[in-house]
């Protein structure tokens, strides 16, 4: 099971799209997939030990690439145009996804090879999803 943190800048934001990515879970039925919890970003250095993976807001970009190497998780940021409206379910498979790309090697932030930037990401969807859509 994956351990999945959401970070923002003081804990607000992330505290009402966990909420949420928390009830699609238990509605859905992916509770065997992943569990999430939700911190504010300052602290992401003391908790890291706690999660697999690390999912910021999208304004707190600048502050992961400031120290990069304070992480020993990978740490990703969520696109602006996915912020706070990805579903439980995408955000679980650009999560499982994400751990391959920092398996290989990736350093953070932990990027998609084709995303190098979270703010110039236009899909609405998993990675996992766009690519299947776009082989279609």
């Amino acid at each position: 099971m994956l351990r999945i943190v959401i970070c923002c800048l003081g804990g607000g934001s992330s505290f009402f799209v966990t909420r949420h990515i928390i009830q699609e879970i238990q509605s859905y039925g992916y509770t065997d997939r992943a569990t999430f919890g939700f911190a504010a970003f300052r602290g992401l250095v003391s908790i890291q030990d706690k999660y697999d993976i690390a999912m910021i807001c999208p304004h707190q970009e600048y502050e992961i690439k400031r120290n990069p190497d304070a992480y020993h998780i990978p740490v990703y940021v969520i696109p602006m145009v996915m912020y706070g409206l990805m579903s439980a379910e995408d955000l679980i498979e650009d999560a499982e996804d994400l751990m391959e790309v920092w398996a290989a090697g990736a350093k953070n932030p932990v990027t998609f090879p084709d995303e190098p930037r979270s703010m110039t990401c236009g899909r609405t969807v998993s990675h996992r999803k766009m690519l299947q859509r776009r082989r279609k």
